[in-house]
């Protein structure tokens, strides 16, 4: 018998009690959804929503290949976690959606999948195997196109191992209010309507504990998607070389809203589709009213700009004492950088401290049961103070004091000497006895710590030392010492040129 659905003839036949459909419209194609591609059979659903099973004998090689390329247009694999639930949850989501969907764990990582699938989802909590198998996965998505979407941790589990921007500076945040980022970008376009109140939208109905990147300046390969409402430049959603997109947040669509749900399947959508990304980075903007800034790294400028870092020197009088409470300063033990340098400490001394200021650092933390974290996150500000005495010399008017800053990262643990600025600080001239104070430019350096019950991450800099030379009006070094022994070996008789930190991070 024959029958008609939608703007299609079909055909069926019972055979054997079970009913198979198939279909003829003079050897074309027929257009609809493939939900299933069976060894024998083909599920589809046409244009009327109507689910149809047809018999792979009734169609023809040309159509049996069509039916393979639409099934792949479509097809998503699921990396699952320990929350099965989750995976189902999101598993049932797609499928709704028309999506082909293939669930492995993470003991079944193979490469050859990766030809047959549009986009991975590594759903929260992927814990990769310990053996080789994830080295070979890995290596596959670097030779691969194959978009990825990392929910919450599963970013910086695996996605920091092929060293995304997206693995790094990751901080908890349980905000599931956002700010669209880039209200121009297609994932707010459609296909999903989306509606913001106030220009705000909630991810999720229920409370979560995700993870968010900071991002003081957007690199040219980032798309932050998202903000949290309540901090600028922390984006809980971030896509990465137009293929790398970070969930913050690890709760299924079952405890999303409306909005998050949306937001999720245009995002996929966008990815298996593989729209070019010709959407500009999101521009400076300030912050929405009740959001702290936080701290950027200036722009190189002169040294006297309050704007660039060093910042600028103070030269107190002869015998003045600089204001403040001592406490906030720690005394600094300075090493010779020469025999030459030891010989000259019988006319002029050093004595040096140093100031710390820690209030720019940002601190978050929780402890539950089953869980707890510690992160800090912001920038530390150096400032060195001198003590110069003329002992049994006079130090000549226009003479120059030199403090050359050295960093190493947060996370090293030898001593890498990284050179971060170099200031020039003029001095008067100092009668034989006689002492004066300088306080030298401030200088700040970023960093990140997180620490949970099964994980640390440590990324930034750090001041490490400095070195301090005072250069007659001769240009002739008069004397010189370093705040670390290692340091002794990159001190010179010439005065470095003067340069500004290019970067607290």
């Amino acid at each position: 018998m024959s029958f008609l659905l939608g703007s299609y003839v079909l055909a069926a036949r019972a055979d054997d009690d079970s009913f198979r459909t198939w279909y003829s419209r003079d050897g074309q194609t027929l257009e609809a959804k493939l939900m299933e591609d069976g060894s024998s059979f083909v599920l589809l659903e046409n244009k009327a929503g109507k689910t149809l099973r047809i018999g792979k004998q009734f169609l023809s090689d040309p159509d049996i290949q069509y039916l393979k390329e639409q099934s792949k247009a479509k097809s998503i694999t699921l990396i699952r976690g320990p929350d099965t639930l989750i995976t189902a949850s999101f598993e049932d989501f797609l499928k709704e959606q028309g999506y082909s969907i293939t669930v492995l764990s993470s003991a079944e990582l193979k490469t050859d999948f990766l030809d047959q699938t549009k986009l991975l989802i590594l759903v929260s909590s992927f814990q990769p195997p310990a053996d080789e198998s994830l080295a070979a996965f890995l290596l596959a998505l670097k030779k691969t196109r194959v978009p990825v979407i990392a929910l919450a941790d599963s970013a910086r589990i695996v996605l920091r191992q092929l060293e995304l921007s997206i693995g790094q500076n990751n901080m908890a945040s349980s905000e599931t209010r956002i700010i669209p980022s880039i209200p121009g970008h297609p994932v707010f376009q459609g296909p999903q309507q989306i509606s913001t109140s106030n220009g705000e939208m909630a991810l999720y109905n229920k409370v979560q504990n995700g993870f968010s990147i900071l991002l003081a300046a957007v690199p040219a390969y980032m798309r932050p998607i998202a903000q949290t409402f309540d901090r600028a430049n922390s984006y809980p959603v971030v896509l990465e070389d137009n293929r790398f997109l970070f969930w913050g947040f690890p709760g299924s669509p079952d405890v999303m809203s409306a909005e998050g749900r949306a937001l999720f399947l245009n995002l996929v959508d966008y990815l298996v589709r593989g729209q070019k990304q010709d959407v500009a980075a999101v521009p400076a903007q300030p912050p929405p009213p009740g959001i702290k800034a936080p701290v950027v790294a200036p722009q190189p400028g002169p040294v006297a700009s309050p704007s660039s870092y060093p910042s600028a020197p103070v030269v107190y009088e002869t015998g003045q004492t600089p204001p403040g409470p001592v406490k906030d300063f720690k005394s600094c033990r300075l090493f010779f950088t020469s025999k030459e340098s030891r010989a000259s400490s019988a006319f002029f001394g050093f004595e040096a401290s140093m100031g710390l200021r820690s209030d720019q650092i940002r601190v978050s933390k929780d402890a539950s049961t089953w869980y707890n974290y510690h992160q800090e996150d912001g920038v530390v500000y150096y400032t060195p103070r001198i003590k110069i005495t003329a002992r049994n010399k006079p130090i000549p008017p226009q003479s120059l004091l030199t403090v050359e800053y050295y960093s190493r990262p947060s996370s090293a643990g030898g001593s890498a000497r990284n050179l971060e600025a170099v200031q020039h600080i003029p001095i008067p001239g100092i009668e034989r006895g006689k002492d004066l104070m300088v306080d030298a430019g401030e200088l700040g350096t970023y960093r990140f710590t997180y620490k949970s019950t099964d994980y640390k991450q440590v990324s930034g800099k750090e001041l490490y030392g400095f070195i301090v030379s005072l250069f007659g009006s001769d240009g002739a070094l008069l004397f010189q010492q370093a705040s670390q022994q290692s340091l002794v070996d990159l001190a010179t008789a010439q005065p470095k040129p003067a340069m500004n930190q290019a970067s607290q991070r």
